[in-house]
Order: C-alpha cells, then structure tokens, then sequence
C-alpha cells in the first residue's frame, strides 16, 4: 500500500514543478493531492487520509504553520515538510516545536524534496 501526500501552496507554479517533477511512484506515494490555500487543505484533510503534509509557509489565507498547528490538534497523524522562500529563524524554530520533519527552502531541487520524502517514507 502506498502513501498519500498533500501539496499546500498558493504558487501553482510550484505545485506543478512538484506535481509533475518528481517520481512520486519510486518513492512509494501514490496520491498526490493539491490545495492553494488552508481552507482547501483543511477540507481535503477532513475528507481523506493524508501520510505527508508539504506545505508553504507564507499564503494569502493563513500560513502553513497554522495549518499544522490545526493538524496536531485535530489529532491528525501525518509528517510535514515545509517548503518556504523565508530562511527565517522564527519559522524553522516554531516549524520543529510542531514536529515537522524538515524545512526546505525554495527555489529547492526536486533531488532534494525526493530524499526528504524518501527518507519519511522509510
């Protein structure tokens, strides 16, 4: 049985590098779901059973932190990853008081984003 991941990013030019990049069957994912914002992430994740979270940080709607601030507390057991185009301090700190597996910062290498997935997969 594979895993499912969830893509959360207001850039949909990101989504797709992500979604179209990286050899989601070689890692051992098999659904890829896509949301730009919390709201839509929110609902997928009350809908369906999510493994790994990869989301932005800053969004127009609310950041990611705060999406997975509402993950722990709905009790929803997932890894996260972050992806942000911020190398602030503040971020990665809260990031890790959240338990999110790893923070990557844009423009990253789909080499890079494929490790860390691959080594949650593991």
């Amino acid at each position: 049985m594979g895993f499912n991941i969830l893509i959360v990013d207001d850039d949909q030019l990101v989504v797709e590098k992500l979604v179209h990049g990286i050899g989601w069957e070689g890692i051992g994912i098999d659904t890829v779901f896509t949301a730009k914002n919390i709201r839509q992430a929110k609902q997928i994740l009350g809908k369906v059973y999510v493994d790994i979270l990869l989301s932005d940080i800053e969004m127009p709607q609310g950041s990611g932190l705060e999406l997975l601030e509402w993950v722990r507390s709905e009790g929803i057991p997932c890894e996260c990853i972050f992806l942000s185009s911020y190398a602030y301090f503040g971020y990665a700190q809260k990031a890790v008081n959240l338990g999110a597996a790893n923070y990557i910062l844009k423009p990253a290498l789909n080499k890079e984003i494929s490790e860390t997935l691959n080594g949650i997969v593991e």
